[in-house]
């Protein structure tokens, strides 16, 4: 008996042992090597090379767009995200696990497709500017967000919207009502209850959804 499990505590650790394998393999030694070659380029540690590349103005300049672009496209995400997910997690109607599965199409579309959509959308010659030129009588296009701040920030607001509705809605659903319903009965108005009750629950959540966003769009 006592060799049985014996043997199957080695199968385990072996079983284990693989992906740690193929992870120390085909990532950790190909990483470890790039940065290796990148602060050790003679084969000893030299620091010069990335001190130089950091004192750069336009480095800077780089990393401080990126940072704040990913802070509000974060926060957009949020806002726009938010009710969706207060929808799906409070009320039951038909169709509903469709949209939801549809809300996470454009999170796994091509980013390419997303531009080209965008571009078809509010372009110059887009559905939104043709349709309030014809509407309004315009000669020029009345919505010109291309190659601007504001259609990156809603291309990514579009593109992560689905992570908070996942995350935080899939949370709130979870909620027991009794609370809410107990803070009603105390006399807590609507807002109140969001406030001082919802919202301190659902933080850790909303953390969590705003932490990937962030990465998202700071990679992006």
């Amino acid at each position: 008996m006592t060799s049985s499990r014996l043997l199957a505590r080695l199968g385990r650790g072996a079983l284990y042992s693989l992906p740690l394998l193929f992870l120390a393999l085909f990532y950790f030694y190909p990483l470890g090597s790039i940065l290796w070659a990148s602060f050790a380029p003679g084969g000893r540690l030299d620091l010069g090379g990335v001190v130089e590349m950091l004192s750069r103005a336009y480095l800077g300049r780089v990393f401080w767009f990126t940072l704040w672009h990913a802070v509000a496209s974060t926060v957009l995400t949020l806002l726009l995200g938010m009710p969706a997910a207060y929808v799906f997690a409070r009320y039951d109607f038909p169709g509903k696990r469709t949209l939801r599965a549809l809300t996470t199409i454009p999170f796994v579309m091509p980013t390419v497709v997303i531009g080209v959509a965008f571009t078809s959308l509010l372009g110059p010659r887009g559905i939104v500017n043709s349709w309030l030129m014809a509407g309004f009588g315009l000669e020029k296009p009345p919505v010109d967000l291309l190659y601007t701040i504001w259609i990156i920030l809603l291309a990514h607001a579009f593109y992560n919207a689905a992570v908070v509705v996942r995350i935080v809605g899939g949370f709130w659903s979870s909620l027991d009502p009794r609370l809410t319903e107990a803070a009603a009965v105390l006399g807590a108005s609507r807002w109140r209850r969001l406030r001082e009750v919802t919202l301190p629950l659902l933080l850790p959540s909303i953390v969590a959804a705003s932490l990937l966003v962030f990465l998202f769009c700071f990679t992006s």
